[in-house]
């Protein structure tokens, strides 16, 4: 287990195994059930092939002619819409993605790349934003105590001089929370399509 206690087995069974495990259950059922829907359009199929065949041995060249302009029109429809409409939404979507993805990736990289070459400026840097941010906004709070506001003041500074001291543990530590925060996430995620499901 690492420095910071965080008791990942536990949180991954909670968090990321049950949830699945359910999931995959009412998945399973949903499953059984399109599987009953599947047969009975199958046998729909069945019959209206049967219904089709017996129609092209009665009259073979009329049914043909007949199939064929209408695979000639439906196939027309689909080619038009599959050009005009699916394509460029496909295209306009990946290049929006594929942009955003690597902006984003090229600003990471940069904020990382800062921070690993700064640890101690940009960690002091962002404790005093912060550090000032906090004052005015509880200057605007008269009812909270003085005693409230220096505890508040000397823990910071804890955490500013841990920060400056072992920025490592810092990453460590953030690395975690953001871990938690995903199983969280997809916690929320799963209960919410095993709601849907329901």
């Amino acid at each position: 287990m690492n420095s910071l206690n965080f008791d990942f087995a536990s949180d991954f069974a909670t968090k990321v195994s049950l949830p699945s495990k359910q999931l995959y259950s009412e998945v399973g059922s949903s499953l059984a059930e399109i599987w009953g829907d599947t047969k009975s359009v199958a046998s729909d199929v069945h019959q209206k092939i049967a219904e089709v065949s017996v129609e092209f041995y009665d009259a073979p060249l009329v049914t043909a002619s007949r199939w064929k302009e209408e695979l000639t029109v439906k196939s027309n429809d689909m080619y038009t819409v599959v050009n005009s409409e699916i394509i460029p939404k496909i295209q306009s979507d990946y290049q929006n993605l594929a942009s955003d993805l690597a902006t984003y990736g090229m600003r990471t990289q940069e904020s990382l790349q800062v921070f690993i070459d700064n640890p101690t400026q940009i960690t002091a840097e962002s404790f005093n934003q912060l550090s000032q941010a906090l004052q005015v906004y509880f200057k605007q709070f008269s009812h909270v105590s003085s005693e409230w506001l220096n505890e508040l003041g000397s823990q910071s500074g804890q955490i500013v001089n841990l920060l400056l001291e072992q920025p490592m543990l810092t990453l460590e530590a953030v690395y975690y929370d953001s871990l938690s925060v995903l199983l969280n996430s997809y916690f929320v995620l799963v209960s919410s399509m095993l709601q849907g499901l329901s």
